[in-house]
This record gives structure tokens, sequence and C-alpha cells, in this order.
């Protein structure tokens, strides 16, 4: 039995009837944007070639089986389409960390890396001086033009 890579939290095989295998994977250092990591896999052995498929971001499905799901509807829709299509003969999900898997199935858009937020102290706190002020880091949707503007109209 082959190691589980480490980092590796859930993984998904779709085979394919001409022996194509698409995988799916939800790794530790994923972020929101390319969540669900897919590569195709052809040939077996030291004839094996793998390709980078698209990746698809955390708001694509809310688990690895919802994505299997939508990716095995547009492949049986494809194959209505045309009949050289290559059916689908079967799915298979693995989840190899399941503490790691169900922490990244449940993290927040933000903890995933999709924004950037910074703490700030109590607004109060640092108008009763109880804070050093100074120290407050910048609002997300602070520029220099609204410095400007604040200077040019006498605001403080």
């Amino acid at each position: 039995m082959a190691s589980i890579p480490k980092g590796l939290a859930a993984k998904a095989r779709l085979k394919m009837s001409d022996g194509v295998e698409l995988y799916i994977e939800i790794r530790e250092d994923s972020k929101f944007s390319n969540f669900y990591t897919t590569f195709t896999a052809r040939g077996r052995g030291r004839n094996r070639v793998k390709t980078q498929g698209m990746p698809r971001h955390r708001g694509y499905a809310r688990d690895i089986e919802e994505a299997v799901r939508k990716i095995t509807a547009v492949m049986k829709e494809n194959e209505k389409r045309s009949r050289n299509q290559p059916r689908l003969l079967n799915t298979k999900i693995w989840i190899h960390r399941k503490r790691l898997y169900r922490k990244l199935i449940s993290m927040r858009p933000d903890e995933l890396g999709l924004t950037h937020t910074r703490s700030r102290p109590d607004p109060r706190l640092a108008r009763a001086e109880l804070v050093n002020a100074q120290n407050i880091p910048l609002p997300i949707t602070y520029t220099p033009l609204e410095k400007r503007w604040k200077i040019l109209t006498g605001r403080q």
C-alpha cells in the first residue's frame, strides 16, 4: 500500500472508459481560490503522464462529495452531446486525514486567504487613551487619497 502524501486531506478519483483518471484533491495548504486541485493521469506505471487541471474555488462546492457530483454531472451532460466522448465508469473518494478535512471544510473564506483583515483595538479604549492610538493599523479601506481629502477639507 502506498503512503499518503503529507498534507493531503482528501482525494477523489473519477475513472473514464478510455483509461484516463481525473483526480480532485484537498490539501492542507489550499487557499480559497484553488481549494480543489484537479489533475488528470493517463497511462500506468512509468508511462503515466499527469497534467494539471483547472483548480476550483471553495465556493464551488461545500465538500468533496458535492464537487465530485458537480463534475460528474457535467461529464454526463457532455456524454449526451458526443458519441466519441469517453464514459464515466466509477468514482471513489478517500478521506485520508479526517480532522484536517473537517477543519478545512469548516474554515471561513478569510481564514483560507480570500481577504486580509487587520485587528484593531477597541475605539473606546483609543479615545480614552488607554491604548496607544499611534500604533493602530490602518483600516482596509484607507487610501492616500482619503488622507489628502481630510487634509484639504480640514477634517480630523
